[in-house]
């Protein structure tokens, strides 16, 4: 009997120190503050040095801060269009049917690496503004590490069908709200399964 109690007091012991540790911590909210350009940094940066708010490393003849100039990164929103013209890898459109026996279908972007050999598959998935170029772009840098990249356009049933036609960013965020989670794994599936059975 004093052996449970001990034991039950041990366990209790490091729970209630947790407790009020926690108990006594707070939240502080720091004031925004003005950086060397007087644009008003969020809270979350005000613990950084002067150095740091000064701006990410840029690669060497990359004059804009907002392009992704490291070659391997996938493009930011602002150079994706380019860099996807200039890829030297093939990317191309394909018509996937959602699961087998179903006449319902959904566009993907494909992208294939510069190998001649087998590769792996990645399923790149777009966030809630569809399937955009920049989504095409990080398929291409997957492309470009080895794999074979495949983006399922997963609005295509609530659009009212397949379609490659890139869709305005607020028309996107209000469709996606019609897709459920089965069917976003069910498009998922389907475009991971055509890809692993490409030769």
């Amino acid at each position: 009997m004093l052996r449970r109690k001990h034991f039950v007091k041990s366990l209790l012991a490091p729970a209630i120190l947790t407790a009020a540790a926690a108990s006594a911590c707070t939240v502080q909210r720091v004031q925004p503050v003005a950086s060397a350009n007087s644009a008003i940094v969020d809270d979350h940066m005000s613990h950084m040095t002067a150095e740091e708010l000064h701006g990410p490393m840029v690669a060497e003849g990359v004059t804009d801060i907002n392009q992704q100039g490291h070659e391997g990164l996938p493009a930011s929103a602002v150079t994706a269009a380019a860099r996807l013209k200039a890829s030297p890898r093939h990317g191309e459109w394909v018509k996937i049917p959602w699961g087998a026996g179903t006449t319902d279908s959904l566009m993907a972007w494909v992208v294939y690496p510069k190998a001649t050999g087998k590769a792996p598959v990645v399923v790149v998935v777009h966030e809630i503004f569809g399937l955009s170029t920049w989504v095409q772009a990080v398929a291409d840098q997957a492309a470009a590490d080895g794999f074979i990249a495949i983006a399922p356009d997963l609005l295509s049933r609530v659009r009212g069908g397949p379609s490659n036609v890139t869709l305005a960013d607020s028309t996107a965020r209000r469709l996606v709200a019609g897709v459920d989670i089965p069917t976003r794994n069910l498009g998922i599936t389907a475009v991971a399964n055509y890809a692993m059975m490409l030769p």
